[in-house]
């Protein structure tokens, strides 16, 4: 088809010539992208992180309940009290249903994002 005989309501792919930055430039001005470069940046920010300064009281309960349970199953192993050991074990059945919807979770979770990116 030459120019001539394109139909008048159709928009011509040449009739806006803008580029990324101009079309997305006004939907978020905190809209920063990162190259691979800028690695050592951000790096050197963690420590002013405000997510990591609201997640790290839990994140260090956790670990230090875990700590004391795996230690204490291993001083019990060690030691020989077997009955202390096993009451602080459990089987693997509970992790793998766990793993199994985790997994569903995040399958879902990925394709909706990929939904919304698409759109």
């Amino acid at each position: 088809l030459e120019a001539a005989d394109e139909p008048q309501d159709m928009v011509s792919p040449t009739t806006f010539d803008l580029d990324h930055d101009t079309i997305f430039a006004a939907s978020d001005p905190n809209d920063n992208r990162y190259a691979a470069s800028d690695w050592f940046q951000n790096m050197k920010s963690i420590p002013k992180s405000t997510i990591l300064a609201s997640i790290k009281g839990p994140v260090l309960v956790v670990v230090a309940w875990s700590t004391m349970v795996s230690s204490l199953h291993k001083i019990s192993s060690v030691k020989g009290w077997t009955n202390v050991a096993s009451n602080l074990s459990m089987s693997s059945k509970p992790h793998s249903f766990l793993v199994s919807a985790l997994g569903l979770l995040l399958v879902f979770r990925t394709n909706s994002a990929y939904q919304r990116f698409a759109e």
